[in-house]
């Protein structure tokens, strides 16, 4: 966790925040180099709280159910990489494809191939689509040429494997946090960060993988960050940030409305915000009640909604009509699956009361 992050945003405690409560937090360091705190403890500071959340591995947990993730994720945040590309191929063709192993190089190859699909064209040519760009910085580029100018700072909320949070930090210029709850895709985006190397598993055909790794020096580095951190309690303050990008991360939360009007409390006035949507809705991440049937609703409730606060009112403005945009994730080399996802493009409107 980079301290300049930390001191800039001051994020709050994520327990109390779901309880109605803002609380800061204080951090303990434990090991520390060049100003990011490889470990330690972020500390509630509220009155009849004070949970802990710990930076492991230079990423800080702020999530308000931190024994749910833990249990979940801890066996994924000790796995070591598996050094030797032979010994890698030789498990996933041996174990179970339903395995959280398998099913975790599943969402790394389909993640990266398109994030980074750039950086990896110039020694790999994709011989089934020879498309070289990546479909999800597309989009964000899109939205990025409709969004305010401001230096506020910037976040990329279900980041996955981090490609449109370097873009982000180097088209903005600002301060900028990635977020996912994903442990295994944010480390890919943690590697690059840290040490300029993007590796994953490229999946060929069936259970059968290559490793694919390359260097990576991108111009904003020390703009960065990533943590974990639940889009449906976010950890900060009202008006914490002057962007807020949430590309194809709507239809994979519980409460939609509720994410969309906690994006207009977290942005400032004239603040931009960009979502995407590819109406993929899933039961075990949003309940049957809560999906949008196409862009009809959605177009509705982002034109109709509006946040009431004691002094304000907020609500977005859309900064340029929706449009479908591509949005290619790699299954194999015989397969794709291809998105016409639903972009938006608003900016936050304030009336005093």
């Amino acid at each position: 966790m980079r301290l300049l992050h930390f001191e800039k945003l001051q994020p709050i405690c994520p327990t109390c925040k779901k309880n109605g409560q803002i609380s800061s937090l204080a951090v303990t360091t434990f090991e520390e180099s060049q100003g990011d705190v490889i470990s330690g403890l972020l500390t509630c500071t509220g009155f009849n709280c004070g949970r802990s959340y710990p930076i492991m591995f230079g990423c800080p947990i702020l999530v308000p159910d931190l024994e749910a993730w833990l249990s979940t994720n801890l066996h994924l945040i000790l796995q070591t990489e598996i050094s030797d590309p032979n010994i890698e191929n030789f498990i996933s063709e041996t174990v179970s494809p339903d395995l959280v192993f398998s099913v975790m190089r599943q969402q790394q190859s389909s993640y990266c191939a398109d994030h980074y699909r750039e950086e990896f064209s110039k020694n790999i040519v994709d011989q089934q689509t020879n498309n070289s760009f990546s479909t999800i910085r597309h989009c964000l580029n899109t939205a990025l040429e409709c969004m305010p100018a401001n230096g506020s700072a910037c976040i990329d909320i279900g980041c996955a494997v981090g490609g449109t949070t370097f873009d982000i930090a180097t088209k903005r210029q600002a301060l900028t946090i990635g977020i996912d709850l994903n442990w295994p895709l944010l480390g890919i985006a943690r590697k690059a960060l840290n040490e300029g190397v993007i590796s994953y598993p490229h999946r060929i055909i069936g259970n059968r993988y290559e490793r694919r790794t390359a260097r990576v020096s991108y111009p904003s580095n020390d703009l960065c960050d990533f943590w974990v951190a639940d889009a449906n309690c976010l950890p900060f303050k009202q008006k914490s940030f002057g962007l807020a990008i949430g590309l194809n991360i709507i239809d994979c939360l519980a409460a939609p409305e509720e994410f969309l009007a906690a994006l207009l409390e977290t942005v400032i006035e004239g603040g931009g915000v960009s979502i995407a949507c590819s109406f993929d809705w899933a039961s075990h991440a949003t309940p049957q009640k809560n999906w949008l049937y196409g862009e009809v609703k959605l177009d509705e409730i982002i034109n109709t909604l509006i946040v009431n606060t004691i002094d304000e009112k907020r609500s977005f403005i859309m900064k340029s009509p929706p449009k479908d945009v591509e949005w290619r994730l790699h299954l194999h080399e015989r397969s794709e699956i291809n998105y016409l996802t639903r972009l938006y493009m608003m900016e936050v409107s304030v009336q005093k009361a």
